[in-house]
């Protein structure tokens, strides 16, 4: 979809980033590891309790500002597949801003009244990681012509490809060293197809790949906002990387170049890269779990990083992709 607004994907990269909003986009920044999308005040993780906001950069490429403009955004238990805002644990608006021409603007989403997660919301999550989607547009009610709209609530959302829309799904996994023999345990939910907005029935099949990315904006903010471990926050290595704290000073955080091994446990899902179609009575989410056995000899300020993904028999991802984090710590 064409137009002037957009929620840049990889700003804070390189500056202002590259992202101009064209759509698919092209760069090594995966599009659900959105950078101008975060909560406040953990960037990537909600508490029991604790007042949460949306925050969601919007851009404008147009030579004139852009008024009246409105976010929508959701969270989400993380996960893959076709996510709609009928399946998401909260739903967040903003009050309406103008974004000047070639800029950028932050707004604040809320819920009403204002998000203190529950236990009960948190659940199904892994520590109280979100995936959190956004969308926006102008306010049909002030601009004649306006650009975008609001996303109907049994729609699922296309950050892929609509550039009003943005994700971000990064899950953290703290592993200690002495587990790491031990098989890590990913719990994410499997967001199915709906069979009304879906132009194919399958067959589908479920990725789980490697990555060797240097740490972006949105994990190192990722990193930063956990609470498992300590980061030093003042000294960013040149690279865009970070130090580990422990007891025997400061470790530097690097990809692993020794890729995990994987299993998948879910209903109705065989094995991983084995072709299926789901049944036709399938449930709208599906609990899931990837078994992960990171290498034997993975030292402490390894980070291990994967990718997790519903494919079609084109091998193109049916709707958000879910990226993991594992750092190995004492």
């Amino acid at each position: 979809m064409a137009g002037n607004l957009y929620i840049p994907i990889d700003f804070g990269l390189n500056g202002p980033g590259n992202d101009n909003g064209n759509r698919p986009w092209q760069g090594p920044q995966a599009f659900y590891d959105n950078a101008s999308i975060w909560l406040d005040p953990r960037t990537n993780v909600a508490h029991v309790g604790e007042a949460t906001h949306v925050k969601v950069r919007i851009s404008n490429r147009g030579g004139q500002t852009m008024k009246a403009v409105t976010v929508q955004a959701w969270s989400f238990v993380p996960g893959i597949g076709n996510m709609s805002p009928s399946s998401a644990i909260q739903t967040f608006e903003s009050g309406m801003g103008d974004v000047p021409a070639g800029s950028s603007l932050v707004f604040t989403c809320d819920a009403s009244p204002v998000w203190h997660p529950s236990t009960e919301e948190l659940a199904k999550t892994t520590n109280g990681h979100m995936c959190i989607i956004a969308n926006c547009f102008q306010s049909d009610e002030f601009v004649p012509d306006p650009e975008g709209g609001p996303v109907p609530n049994a729609r699922p959302v296309d950050p892929v490809g609509d550039q009003h829309q943005g994700q971000r799904n990064i899950q953290i996994v703290q592993v200690q060293q002495d587990a790491v023999s031990e098989p890590q345990h990913v719990h994410y939910s499997t967001y199915t197809p709906p069979v009304e907005h879906t132009p194919h029935t399958g067959p589908y099949l479920v990725s789980a790949t490697h990555n060797l990315r240097e740490l972006d904006p949105a994990g190192i903010l990722a990193l930063r906002g956990h609470e498992g471990f300590s980061i030093d926050s003042d000294t960013v290595i040149a690279n865009g990387g970070l130090n580990l704290l422990t007891s025997g000073g400061p470790r530097k955080i690097l990809p692993s170049t020794e890729p995990p091994t994987f299993e998948l446990r879910a209903p109705g899902m065989p094995g991983l890269g084995e072709a299926f179609h789901f049944a036709e009575d399938r449930p709208v989410m599906i609990d899931s779990e990837m078994v992960v056995q990171l290498p034997r000899d993975a030292e402490v300020g390894s980070l291990h990083t994967f990718d997790i993904g519903l494919k079609d028999d084109k091998g193109y991802l049916v709707g958000s992709g879910l990226t993991v984090m594992m750092l190995v710590t004492e």
